[in-house]
Parts: structure tokens; C-alpha cells; sequence
């Protein structure tokens, strides 16, 4: 009886082998060519090299008991690795960029707000230029906002701040256009209706999207 460790092949980011080499591949491939029934089994996603190779320790011998030989393939598909491993493709999605923009936009004015603000009752937030302008700068190795120096202790939003946020969100036309793309990407093209579009996007970003006249 093989260890399990003997029957999985390890990959990482890009399909390239990992621990397992070619020859480990022969080697399994040999042993296994004459035996009645194999097993292959693809672990799912968002799933971690450790606990891959758990789920193989722990199957290994329930697929055995069942008369079969299993093949485990473990793979780099963790949260982390994943966003390592596609972080430059992620960084030049129109929704991610978006995203990061609107989040970056309104931490940052909550965050660095000036002594006196708060008093406003209102959330100054910078513009979205700005603050592509200092996201640019992970480009270059930089890290936005290193200037700044974060407050030991920042207070919770107030009810009227969240209102004017919400508020701010709902109206926000380049936002309710990527949320749509979202919708898009997940709804068949024979199935989209611009009513319900528009549903799911303001159930999305909690409001009603608004279009310049």
C-alpha cells in the first residue's frame, strides 16, 4: 500500500509542478496502469497546500477500503495564493479597480480626517482621481498613502455619515455601470432585462444607479 503522499501530484500557480516531479508522475503512472480501478481526485478551490494534503491523508484509505486506487491532485488555490498568483491580473479588472477606488476613498476619509471634521457631521471624502493617483503608485513598488500616519483610535461612523455614504454610493454612476458588468457576467444574454439589471444593481450597492441626463 503506497503512502498518500506517494499518490498525489502537487502543483502550483499555472499548472507547473510543485513537490512532485516527472518522474514522481512516471513512477505513479507505472504503478498504476494495470490496476482495475483508479480514482481522481480534484480537490476544489480556495484551498491551501496543507489542508490538500489533509483531505488526501484522511481519503487515502476510504478510497483503498473501497477497492480503488486514488490519484490526489493538490494544488496552490488558497485565498492567498490565488490573489498572489493573479494579483496583476486582478489589479487591471475595470470592477476590482473600482471597487478598491470607492473602499480606498471613503477609509481614507474616515481614517485622516483633519481635527474638526467630525464636527461637520459629514465624511470628506477625496476625489476618485486622487485616489487613483495614489493607488498608481503600487505600480511602482510605492505604498499609497505612506505619508500619512493612521490615528490610534478611529470612532465608528455615525448614523448620518452612513446615510451620506449609502447616498453617495446610490448615485455614483461609474459604480452602478461596473455592477451591471458583474450582473452581465453572470446572467445569459438571453436572459438580461434592463429592469432587473437594475434591480440587482441596487440591491448590490444599495440604491437606485442614476444615469446623466
Amino acid at each position: 500500500m503506497a503512502s498518500f503522499r506517494e499518490r498525489c501530484i502537487h502543483s502550483r500557480q499555472g499548472g507547473r509542478l510543485a513537490s512532485t516531479t516527472t518522474a514522481d508522475i512516471d513512477e505513479l503512472v507505472a504503478g498504476l496502469k494495470d490496476r482495475p480501478r483508479v480514482v481522481l481526485h480534484f480537490h476544489g478551490g480556495l484551498i491551501d497546500d496543507t489542508l490538500g494534503f489533509a483531505t488526501a491523508q484522511r481519503l487515502a484509505p476510504v478510497y483503498e477500503a473501497a477497492g480503488a486506487d486514488p490519484v490526489f491532485f493538490v494544488w496552490s488555490s488558497g485565498l492567498l495564493e490565488t490573489l498572489r498568483g493573479n494579483l496583476p491580473q486582478i489589479l487591471n479588472e475595470s470592477v476590482f479597480r473600482t471597487l478598491l477606488n470607492r473602499v480606498t476613498r471613503y477609509a481614507t476619509g474616515t481614517v485622516f480626517r483633519e481635527p474638526g471634521q467630525r464636527a461637520l457631521g459629514a465624511v470628506a471624502t477625496p476625489a476618485p482621481r486622487a485616489v487613483a493617483a495614489e493607488l498608481a503608485q503600487v505600480r511602482t513598488g510605492q505604498e499609497p498613502y505612506a505619508r500619512l500616519t493612521a490615528p490610534p483610535d478611529v470612532p465608528p461612523l455615525s448614523e448620518a455619515e452612513q446615510k451620506q455614504i449609502a447616498a453617495e454610493l446610490s448615485a455614483d454612476i461609474e459604480l452602478a455601470e461596473r455592477t451591471r458588468e458583474i450582473v452581465n457576467s453572470v446572467t445569459p444574454p438571453d436572459q438580461r432585462h434592463p429592469t432587473e439589471q437594475a434591480a440587482a444593481a441596487r440591491d448590490i450597492i444599495g440604491g437606485v444607479p442614476r444615469r446623466p441626463h
